[in-house]
């Protein structure tokens, strides 16, 4: 039996007439011996097969269970649905909006994701904006149209059940399983002997019942045992909708993390709200720990105290980034190149952001001064560590005030007090000197 992906075959299981299994392409490598050997070409032994690792269906893995809370299907973890309920949740949401987004600039216009968790919708300023026309054009490329609107063509990408019509029949294959039959057969008999129904009995008798006959057991082991057999018999549908769910989390990193969560020692982890209002403290409706991407922005790296994230402190080089239980330190996060993992080499890696809003004391240290008319104003456009593009600026900006200056009736510094702020990532106050 050939083991991998369809790009490469690792080797081969003997059967037991010493036949190689050359079966159909696509067949289940969970069909082999739980510890088959694996031989090569020319009959040696090169590895063996253990089906306590991922199953595979031509070269698709589908991870296990993470616990025994797990309750995903194999199709479920297939396509990467989180075993959270929460994070299953958030990271659904946060696709479809993705692919409701770029449907609709591909339709021309401009759509921008809800928020999950936000009563606002964003887009009623954009449809305000518009011509009664135009609003009936967005509204049809949103919910009509021929394809039913980039709303159903999201929930296509998405969901399985919307795009591959087949997967109702192997949902209706999974409840007409003879062992889920009958344990639903012993459910009604739970029910029956209390003289309740489905419709009279409180949900915790229902509970109950489907768990005595083992309902959730029989559904868990049909799913189990048909999904990966269906997802074989579509692994063209599959290999597809899985590299477009990655395309859609790439381009919906910062979505996919929800608002806040809370750690089990009580910490919150999460990221900032899309929208925060004038007059907002920051620092209150901030989580514990903020997320932060890695370099790319292509997924979460982690979570940052946001104590380091909202420091003043301009001499810092770097601050730690955690994993989710908010201890672990997964790496760091440098001003100057972002996201670093451990094990990596940061000075190996290119500056990728230059830094101009927090410049180097030696060229801040004097701009106070200088500005509030205590001396040193001609010499600031030289000062040591101002970067040649922030020259010429400084030097206008001097030139016009000491232009003032001269004329004997003093000088309004607003102009050199807003560029040496955005310089030196200082909050100095303009003001109007007098002679």
């Amino acid at each position: 039996m050939a083991a991998g992906s369809p790009r490469a075959v690792v080797g081969f299981q003997y059967s037991p007439n010493d036949d190689l299994l050359n079966g159909p392409a696509g067949t289940l490598i969970g069909g082999c011996h739980p510890e088959a050997a694996i031989y090569d070409e020319d009959g040696v032994l090169i590895g063996r097969f253990l089906q306590s690792l991922p199953q595979t269906i031509h070269g698709l893995a589908i991870p296990p269970k993470v616990n025994v809370d797990d309750d995903r299907g194999p199709i479920e973890r297939l396509i990467g649905v989180p075993a959270d309920a929460e994070a299953a949740t958030w990271q659904w949401h946060a696709l479809a909006q993705q692919a409701i987004s770029e449907c609709m600039e591909q339709a021309g216009f401009v759509y921008i994701p809800l928020e999950l968790d936000s009563a606002t919708n964003p887009n009623n300023d954009t449809l305000l904006a518009m011509s009664t026309d135009e609003a009936a054009e967005f509204n049809e490329a949103l919910y009509g149209g021929a394809t039913g609107g980039c709303e159903r063509e999201a929930a296509a990408e998405t969901h399985v059940g919307n795009a591959l019509p087949a997967h109702a029949d192997l949902q209706a294959g999974i409840e007409q399983d003879e062992s889920v039959l009958l344990a639903m057969n012993q459910f009604s008999n739970c029910l029956s002997q209390a003289g309740l129904t489905r419709e009279s009995a409180p949900p915790e008798l229902l509970d109950q019942c489907s768990i005595d006959a083992g309902v959730p057991a029989a559904l868990t082991a049909a799913q189990e045992r048909l999904e990966p057999a269906f997802a074989n018999d579509h692994i063209e549908f599959f290999a597809g909708f899985l590299a477009n769910l990655e395309r859609l989390r790439s381009n919906a990193a910062t979505q996919l993390i929800p608002r806040i969560s809370v750690a089990p020692d009580g910490r919150t982890y999460g990221r900032m709200p899309a929208e925060v209002g004038s007059g907002t403290d920051i620092h209150a409706i901030a989580p514990d720990f903020i997320a932060v991407l890695t370099r790319d922005g292509s997924e979460v790296a982690g979570y940052a105290s946001k104590l380091d994230l909202f420091s003043t402190d301009r001499g810092r080089e770097y601050f730690d980034v955690y994993a989710q239980d908010l201890t672990t330190i997964v790496g760091r996060w440098y001003y100057d190149i972002g996201f670093v993992a451990q094990g990596e080499d940061p000075d190996a890696i290119p500056q990728l952001v230059t830094v101009t809003s927090v410049a180097p004391p030696t060229r801040c240290e004097a701009a106070p001064q200088a500005v509030e008319g205590h001396g040193g104003l001609a010499d600031l456009p030289d000062s040591p560590g101002l970067l040649d593009e922030h020259r010429n600026p400084v030097a206008g900006a001097v030139a016009r005030a000491q232009d003032e200056i001269d004329g004997g009736d003093g000088w309004d510094n607003t102009e050199l007090v807003d560029l040496v702020n955005e310089l030196c990532g200082l909050q100095l106050t303009p003001v109007t000197m007098v002679p």
